[in-house]
């Protein structure tokens, strides 16, 4: 079975921001940990926007947003 992750809008008291979740905790209302230095604490996922990407595929495509884009650091 192939793992999904969905685009999402986490919020954090005032502070938002976008990013992939795995589907197991892209639920509207649950809370989530993001593995980054950037951020700490648990968010709160506003919205879950579908559909779902397979982790190979959302790798795919983050690459080629950051060549678009070289001002994004790449993670490996």
């Amino acid at each position: 079975m192939t793992n999904l992750w969905y685009q999402c809008r986490l919020k954090q008291g005032a502070t938002e921001t976008i990013g992939w979740i795995e589907a197991r905790g892209a639920r509207k209302g649950a809370s989530v940990e993001l593995k980054t230095d950037r951020f700490d604490g648990l968010w709160f996922v506003a919205d879950v926007f579908p559909p779902g990407l397979d982790g190979e595929t959302l790798r795919e495509k983050q690459g080629f947003d950051r060549k678009g884009l070289p001002s994004i650091e790449r993670r490996n």
